[in-house]
């Protein structure tokens, strides 16, 4: 369905766009009206950005890109990031965006634009095929510990969330996700790998067990423990 301005709010806009930077960092233009339209008037979505900028909770940074043209990179200014973070839906955010300047926009644009746009295409399609996916769908940074040990933890790109429709009913999905940019050597990807592996041997342990010679009955011949996950015990 193609929204016209009319039937978009400037106001659920503005609110929207904040809470995408405040989540996704780095965001360009047509990432932006991508995620939130589609815009039968592109130039409204356009204005309404320029709004933020002017009231001082966005800026932008400008980089050429393969192919021609230099798109606006958007990010949230420090007004920005207090206002959007005092939304409800935001408040629990295990990793919120970094405080950005022009400079730390740009040295961060390549992957996390890159990251962005495969999460646009993963909208586009959900689109087409009729199923349930949206803009605040794929969350970046979602730290995961495996046990007890601060540094014992991997952070995919992004989690996605995605909610299939298919002849047998609806089918919910989560997924981490990782963009390799090849610019990491590959004893960084091996141990990201194990990483993974790990997590989807794990096992939780109750939390009133750990810490305890009981915690070790609940661990299987291979598996961690995470003190993360939720559990209880009866008395």
């Amino acid at each position: 369905m193609i929204a016209t301005t009319d039937s978009h709010n400037g106001y659920n806009f503005d609110r929207q766009a904040l809470a995408l930077l405040f989540q996704h960092r780095l965001v360009t233009s047509e990432q932006l009206r991508e995620l939130l339209g589609p815009f039968k008037n592109p130039n409204w979505a356009n204005k309404r950005l320029a709004g933020l900028h002017s009231r001082g909770l966005s800026d932008y940074v400008t980089k050429p890109i393969f192919g021609g043209g230099r798109p606006r990179i958007w990010f949230l200014t420090d007004a920005g990031r207090e206002v959007a973070g005092g939304f409800k839906e935001l408040r629990n955010m295990s990793s919120p965006p970094p405080k950005l300047d022009a400079g730390r926009a740009l040295l961060n644009s390549d992957h996390t634009l890159d990251v962005v746009r495969t999460h646009v295409e993963f909208v586009r399609d959900a689109r087409r095929r009729g199923d349930e996916y949206g803009p605040r769908d794929w969350v970046p940074e979602v730290y995961h510990r495996l046990s007890e040990a601060r540094r014992d933890a991997l952070m995919p790109d992004a989690v996605m969330r995605y909610t299939a429709t298919t002849d047998e009913g609806r089918v919910h999905l989560r997924a981490f996700v990782e963009l390799d940019r090849c610019t990491e050597v590959s004893e960084q990807l091996t141990s990201k790998l194990t990483a993974y592996a790990r997590f989807y041997e794990l096992t939780p342990i109750p939390l009133c067990l750990r810490g305890t010679t009981e915690a070790q009955a609940h661990r299987r011949p291979g598996r961690t423990s995470t003190p993360s996950s939720p559990g209880c015990c009866s008395s």
